[in-house]
This record gives C-alpha cells, sequence and structure tokens, in this order.
C-alpha cells in the first residue's frame, strides 16, 4: 500500500475541517444570509392590497360624484329650459291681453260711430219737402256690442305687473359644485350637497310646469273670448255697413231730385 505524502495528507485535513465548519455555520452561511435580508418583511403584500383597495375606493366615490354632478347638472338645464318657456308664456299672456283691449276698443268705436250714424239717419228723414217721399232708414239688428270683460279676467291678472313678476321670479336653482372629494367624509358630504341640489331644483322644475299648464289654460280660454269678440264685433261692423249704404242712397236721391 503506497503511503500518502506529508503534504497531501495536510490538504486532506484542511478540506475536512472546512466542511466540518460549513457543517457547522449551516443557514448562517453568507449566502442564506443575503437571502434572507432581500426576503420582503412579513405583511408587506398585505399593505399592498390595501393601498390599492383604497386608489379603487376613491375611483369609484369620484365617478359616482361625477354621476351625481352630470344628473344635477341635467336636472338644472331642465329647468332653465323650463322658465325659458314660462317667461315666453308670460310675454304671450302679455300680447293676448293688449290684443283683447284692442277689440275692445274698436268695438267701442263702432258703437261712436253707431250714435253718429243715428244722427245721420234721422236728418236724412227730415229732408225732402212735404212732396217728397217719406224715407225710413233700414236696420237688420240692433248691435250686440263688445263683449264683456271682467276684471278678474285671467288674462288680466296675469298680465298685471304683480302677477307677471311673481311667473318670473320662481324657480331659481343653485349652481352646482365641481370639486372632487379627497376623503370618505368629504364624499358624503358633496354627495347629500348634490342630492340636496338635485331636490331643490326637482320642486323648481316642478312649480314652473303647473305654472306653464295654469298659463297655457289661461291662453286657450282667452283666445275663445276673443274669438267670441271677433265673431259680435263683425257682426256689429256688417250691420254699420249696411246702414251706411242705405243712407248714402238716400243722399244721392235727395240731390238728384
Amino acid at each position: 500500500m503506497a503511503h500518502k505524502s506529508p503534504s497531501a495528507e495536510l490538504l486532506l485535513r484542511d478540506s475536512s475541517a472546512f466542511q466540518q465548519r460549513q457543517a457547522l455555520l449551516g443557514n448562517h452561511s453568507p449566502s442564506n444570509h443575503s437571502r434572507a435580508s432581500s426576503a420582503p418583511p412579513p405583511g408587506a403584500g398585505h399593505r399592498r392590497d390595501l393601498d390599492g383597495d383604497d386608489e379603487d375606493l376613491q375611483e369609484l366615490q369620484q365617478q359616482a360624484l361625477g354621476t351625481s354632478q352630470e344628473t344635477t347638472s341635467a336636472i338644472q338645464s331642465c329647468l332653465r329650459v323650463a322658465e325659458g318657456m314660462r317667461h315666453e308664456a308670460t310675454q304671450t299672456i302679455v300680447q293676448l291681453h293688449e290684443q283683447g283691449q284692442q277689440i275692445r276698443r274698436t268695438h267701442e268705436s263702432a258703437l261712436v260711430l253707431e250714435q253718429e250714424l243715428n244722427k245721420g239717419e234721422k236728418l236724412l228723414a227730415s229732408l225732402g219737402g212735404i212732396f217728397s217721399r217719406p224715407w225710413r232708414p233700414k236696420r237688420g239688428q240692433e248691435l250686440s256690442g263688445p263683449l264683456d270683460f271682467h276684471h278678474d279676467n285671467p288674462v288680466h291678472a296675469a298680465a298685471h305687473p304683480d302677477r307677471k313678476e311673481f311667473f318670473e321670479g320662481n324657480g331659481a336653482a343653485p349652481k352646482s359644485s365641481s370639486s372632487p372629494p379627497q376623503h370618505a367624509s368629504t364624499f358624503q358630504s358633496h354627495v347629500q350637497d348634490e342630492r340636496a341640489k338635485q331636490d331643490e331644483a326637482l320642486s323648481s322644475l316642478s312649480s314652473v310646469l303647473d305654472q306653464l299648464k295654469e298659463m297655457s289654460a289661461t291662453m286657450g280660454d282667452e283666445l275663445g273670448r276673443q274669438n267670441e269678440s271677433l265673431s259680435r264685433l263683425h257682426g256689429d261692423v256688417s250691420e254699420l255697413e249696411f246702414r251706411v249704404k242705405n243712407a248714402n242712397q238716400r243722399e244721392h236721391q235727395l240731390l238728384h231730385q
């Protein structure tokens, strides 16, 4: 059997001693220590999940508030349109009131013309002398006169300045705020504010729509009364035209005797 050299024996002893030292160190080796130090601390993944949930919640809150603000803006836009319609309806009522007054004044002028025509007919009947054939004016029917407009006429009341101011002074809604929330409490307060604005705008819109319904019925009734007034005026004017034509014929006979 061959003998090992002293240098070889030293190498073997050093190698076995190194292996024993490594076995004793175990998990305390530099490589294991570096791997242990690079591992994430306990609970780090849970914190990342919570941060992600908070971001998702804030995003959902912002979307919900944005939708609520859009709803408020849409309701207020409808309210502005309804208020514009109410303003136009108020102007129409004022014009209808003036038109009804003009019809009445025209009819009253026709009655004044009838009074003058009565005087002329009496004068024409007295002319011609004793040898002239007596003349009597021809009449079809008595004049009906203008339709009586009571002071409690709805159009007259609606065209009154105080009533007009009442119509156009209702239904104002506050403007909405578009600032996004930063915290849950702020989000809740913003949502409650938007709901309050929506309720107020809807209440004003309902009031304006009720007024528009009332005003449309008033305008319809007034148009019916004015149609009746125009019919009466047309009948009286036709009667006056017939009597004036008859008086002109009598005048022509007297001039050519």
